[in-house]
């Protein structure tokens, strides 16, 4: 059991989008989607 992995949990990143969107709030959604997104893609 030890060298089994633990089963993948999905990963959210919620924000409020629109006008008022903070320019940090979305330079942080398209850096973590970059790093994450081929980590958890098993397509």
């Amino acid at each position: 059991m030890a060298d089994t992995p633990p089963e993948p949990s999905p990963v959210y990143v919620l924000y409020l989008a629109g006008r008022h969107s903070s320019s940090r709030t979305r330079a942080f959604v398209d850096w973590a989607s970059a790093l994450l997104v081929p980590k958890f893609n098993r397509d």
